[in-house]
């Protein structure tokens, strides 16, 4: 991704593409019933989504309620992240209880996981959507040019470096179903 000449709004479609793909990831090592591998990877996505809504918070979301006549309040986006963070904690407390009781089983475990981790990614998918249609869409048409560009360019590099420090140590098996 060239971050110079991209908007706002490619980088953070970019880099949310990039955690859903992470999150992904640890959904097939648990369907491979590799609970400590599953943990590892969701305890990288943990990570990584953390920081990216700590940048939001930080960056996005003070331009934002600077801008009158929004289509939702800056702080409904910052509701939704503590949310995300609530669901991450008790999406990782099941992944370190099923580690814990190897005795149980662990098919219906990780059942349980992925069907809980659905909600997770439900509410992903809403709030990217409602980041589309409002934060990003306000953003763009009340910043000037050189903000904007100023703005990816930091998101884009703090997510690039983040990501290359923690870069994914797993890829899909390539057998079929």
């Amino acid at each position: 991704m060239n971050h110079s000449a991209s908007s706002l709004d490619t980088v953070l479609k970019h880099y949310h593409e990039q955690l859903n793909e992470r999150l992904l990831l640890q959904q097939d090592a648990l369907i491979d019933k590799n609970i400590t591998l599953a943990l590892q990877l969701f305890c990288q996505f943990q990570l990584l989504m953390t920081d990216h809504l700590r940048v939001e918070n930080l960056i996005l979301l003070p331009l934002h309620a600077e801008i009158e006549n929004v289509r939702w309040p800056s702080s409904l986006y910052k509701l939704e992240h503590d949310k995300i963070i609530k669901l991450m904690s008790k999406a990782e407390r099941q992944l370190r209880s099923t580690q814990r009781n190897k005795n149980t089983d662990c098919r219906r475990s990780i059942v349980d996981i992925i069907d809980y981790q659905r909600t997770l990614k439900g509410v992903l998918e809403h709030h990217e959507a409602r980041e589309e249609q409002g934060l990003l869409a306000e953003l763009t048409q009340h910043l000037c040019n050189e903000t904007q560009q100023q703005v990816a360019h930091y998101c884009h590099q703090h997510w690039h470096d983040l990501f290359e420090i923690h870069p994914v140590f797993y890829t899909r098996p390539l057998t079929g179903c």
